[in-house]
């Protein structure tokens, strides 16, 4: 299958070898995104059930559309008999997987559980019960925006059981007396076959199993046989988790023993309670606080906003300017901020009486008279005896407009020559922008 294209997303590698399916991670050539695509088994092609459950399983999780639930893309069809499912690409691990390696804190352990609630009840608010809800069904994706950093993923609604207008008339797989599930986390009507009682509070107590392995290390109800452990889910006493963890609070206890009744009526009777009941009870856990941000200790901390989730949340309007004193810290102002302001103020003002006694000392700008510049006679003619004739009051002024300027008073008129001058210094006249 690696090469082969799906909607244009190319199968990449195999990233997962199930019972009866296989994960192959296909990303698309040109995003560059990412998706998961989980394809049936060959061998078993030939059961109308089992590609009836493979539908169901993309149907429901598309259907749900919640963050807490694995995205569905696509379903379909590849080589014209295998069906596919092309989901989101999760890029973290189970939390079985997680279990095995580590043991997590009990603040830990109620955050990844009171996520898993919010998934089931969006899930059984559409009628869908999951049931085969286990470790190996819920991923661990990295989220900064999560508690704990990490967001909950539930996955696999291959056996839910879906309402009735979805899946039609009853099926083989859902008829009463077979058994299904996965025997550690079953409730106790699954164990007997009553597959009519299943409902949501059937997924109640697999949550339930699943917190108790967390707080303690191990399922609820372990045994050799798996029908030692069926026996068990429907008999034996309820385990309480502070006997094997000190650390669990009494309210964190209440809550995995009613999950854990052995009647449906003695447990929560929706998923939203258990939910509630663990929100509650969160603030009690004292070993695992809740998750704050992380900070360098060697740098001080800043803060780039004012925009704070309180203030966002009453919707006041808020005012940068004026909030200006909460957003830097103290200890990165400098100390001698009230000297600065003083130095610059002064050479602020020196820089400006500067200014003015440089434009007081420019000289004034000289007016230009219109008209042409005076002719100058490059070869002038021999001197003679006659007097001068008048000169013009203006030079370069033949339409008399500079005479009317000064008969309106705009411009002085020009004193009388005394002396007598030949026509070669009349090019030496004193020039008329001058006068």
């Amino acid at each position: 299958m690696i090469g082969k294209k799906i909607n244009n997303y190319e199968l990449r590698e195999l990233v997962g070898d199930g019972a009866m399916g296989v994960v192959y991670l296909a990303e698309h050539p040109v995003l560059r995104r990412r998706a998961a695509v989980k394809l049936l088994k060959r061998q078993y092609l030939e059961s109308p059930a089992l590609i009836t459950r493979f539908v169901n399983e993309a149907r429901a999780a598309a259907a749900i559309h919640h963050p807490n639930v694995i995205e569905v893309i696509d379903v379909g069809m590849i080589d014209g008999d295998v069906p596919y499912i092309m989901m989101e690409y999760l890029d973290g691990e189970p939390l079985a997987r997680r279990l095995a390696r580590d043991r997590l804190g009990v603040g830990k352990a109620v955050d990844i559980t009171i996520q898993a609630a919010r998934a089931l009840s969006a899930s059984h608010a559409l009628e869908i019960v999951h049931r085969d809800l286990k470790p190996e069904n819920m991923f661990l994706v990295p989220d900064p925006h999560s508690p704990g950093g990490e967001r909950v993923k539930v996955l696999d609604f291959g056996i839910a059981k879906l309402r009735r207008d979805w899946s039609g008339t009853e099926s083989p797989t859902t008829r009463t007396g077979m058994i299904f599930g996965t025997p550690a986390y079953m409730s106790p009507e699954q164990c007997r076959g009553l597959n009519a009682e299943v409902d949501g509070t059937t997924d109640v107590y697999a949550l339930g199993c699943i917190l108790y392995e967390m707080l303690c290390g191990k399922a609820p109800y372990v045994a050799p046989g798996w029908g030692d452990v069926l026996m068990m889910h429907m008999q034996a006493e309820i385990p309480v988790p502070s006997a094997l963890n000190s650390r669990v609070p009494a309210a964190v206890d209440k809550v995995v023993t009613t999950a854990l009744a052995k009647a449906k009526g003695d447990r929560y009777a929706s998923m939203r309670d258990m939910h509630r009941a663990l929100a509650q009870a969160r603030g009690e856990v004292e070993d695992t606080p809740a998750p704050t941000p992380r900070t360098d200790p060697a740098l001080p901390a800043v803060v780039i906003s004012v925009d704070s989730p309180a203030k966002r949340a009453s919707g006041q309007v808020l005012d940068p300017m004026r909030e200006m004193d909460s957003v830097f810290v103290p200890e990165l102002r400098p100390r001698n901020t009230r000297i600065r302001l003083i130095a610059g103020g002064g050479a602020l003002a020196l820089a400006v009486v500067m200014a003015i006694v440089l434009v007081a000392r420019r000289p004034a700008a000289k007016p230009a008279v219109a008209g042409p510049a005076p002719t100058v006679v490059a070869n002038p003619p021999p001197q003679s005896t006659e007097p001068p004739e008048a000169l013009p009051a203006v030079a370069g002024s033949d339409d008399g407009t500079a005479m009317d300027a000064v008969a309106k008073g705009k411009t002085k008129p020009p004193k009388p020559s005394t002396t007598s001058k030949s026509r070669h210094h009349t090019s030496k006249r004193r020039d008329p922008v001058k006068w």
